[in-house]
């Protein structure tokens, strides 16, 4: 088994290697899609198989992504993916995908920081501001799936070098894993990872504006109360002056921490637009972070009440961040959208990758978002 293993991460290693040679073939249009984040919850808690939520444009039918596998328990998973549609004249769009490994024994941090080396071309060599966003992410246990403590992605930001004509920017990733519960192999504390990173490049002039802010929650609970939904409004100030006739968030990195490693039943990342005034430069939106480890009726009301009965309650606390980037453009066009839907993953620890594990909606493609692939 222990050779299948390692056979089977060495072929993954050379599969990200190829494809890591097939993304430079990006797309470059006027046209994109903006992640917006996620909002995941199973019906009782687990360890995570496998959990990710994503947009993809690079390839021939444009789709929203949601993935969702279990260990041992049978589950449904109930989740929305946000997103939006961008369309703008003198902005250019270029999205991709990086494949990363995670390798750490359990409670000790995985680590793998990725310098991005892009094949710049007409359409943003020559622009003099160009921003890096996250467009969602993918994270697959290659072996047996543990209950996670951490989980940081970062994006950097993106430089042009003239003399390679490359457009160069960092993705780091971190993650803390582990599992010490009666599900778990007490004789085998490694834990190995399988990371898909998207991301989204954006390139404009004077006719597009970028800053960076954070904004973050700590909460803590115990097993009686569980933290409450916070969807208040948030504000963020950009430049007035009627100087950018419309504006928009994305993601610039994820960060969630844990007092130690939990069962999860509910993890939300996501932002809702409110309302943005040019005049002013002011942008208002809400930001849903929250982190759950048990839920009241968890035991019988779940999906599979006889599995269901042996999960458990433990207190702790969580501190959720997210980098945000506010997007300003003089001349663009938006649609927001908004994606529900439901998995069912047979638990038994078996492979994550299995199909069953996603679930694919298609996006509406604009004229100006052409695939090149």
């Amino acid at each position: 088994m222990r050779l299948f293993i390692l056979f089977f991460i060495g072929f993954l290693c050379f599969q990200s290697n190829v494809s890591f040679a097939q993304n430079q073939k990006l797309q470059q249009t006027h046209a994109a899609v903006i992640w917006n984040g996620f909002q995941h919850e199973w019906t009782y808690n687990h360890r995570m198989n496998r959990i990710g939520n994503f947009v993809n444009t690079r390839c021939a039918e444009p789709h929203v992504a949601h993935c969702s596998a279990t260990g041992i328990g049978a589950d449904s998973t109930l989740y929305s993916t946000a997103y939006t549609i961008i369309e703008s004249p003198t902005t250019r769009f270029q999205s991709g995908k990086i494949s990363l490994s995670l390798f750490s024994k359990e409670g000790k941090m995985a680590q793998n920081n990725i310098e991005v080396s892009i094949p710049a071309n007409q359409y943003l060599s020559g622009k003099s501001k160009l921003v890096t966003l996250l467009n969602g992410f993918d994270m697959m246990a290659l072996d047996r799936a543990d209950k996670i403590q951490m989980l940081k992605i970062d994006m950097g930001d993106p430089h042009y070098v003239p003399l390679t004509n490359e457009i160069r920017f960092s993705i780091n990733v971190a993650l803390i894993v582990d599992c010490q519960s009666f599900e778990c192999n007490k004789f085998n504390q490694k834990a190995a990872y399988k990371m898909d990173v998207h991301y989204l490049i954006l390139g404009g002039n004077e006719e597009l504006h970028s800053q960076n802010f954070l904004q973050s929650r700590h909460f803590d609970w115990d097993k009686k109360d569980n933290p409450e939904l916070d969807q208040s409004m948030a504000m963020i100030q950009g430049i007035g002056n009627n100087q950018y006739a419309v504006a928009t968030l994305g993601f610039k990195s994820i960060h969630l921490t844990l007092d130690q490693a939990h069962w999860m039943i509910e993890w939300n990342n996501q932002f809702k637009p409110i309302e943005y005034a040019p005049s002013s430069g002011k942008y208002f939106y809400s930001l849903d972070l929250l982190f759950n480890q048990w839920e009241d009726g968890m035991k019988k009301y779940s999906a599979t009440p006889k599995q269901s009965k042996f999960s458990s309650r433990k207190k702790g606390w969580a501190s959720l961040t997210a980098q945000m980037t506010l997007l300003q453009f003089k001349d663009a066009k938006l649609n927001y959208k908004k994606v529900d839907g439901n998995l069912y993953w047979p638990g038994k620890n078996l492979e994550a990758a299995s199909g069953e594990s996603i679930h694919q909606t298609p996006i509406f493609k604009p004229a100006k978002m052409i695939s090149n692939n």
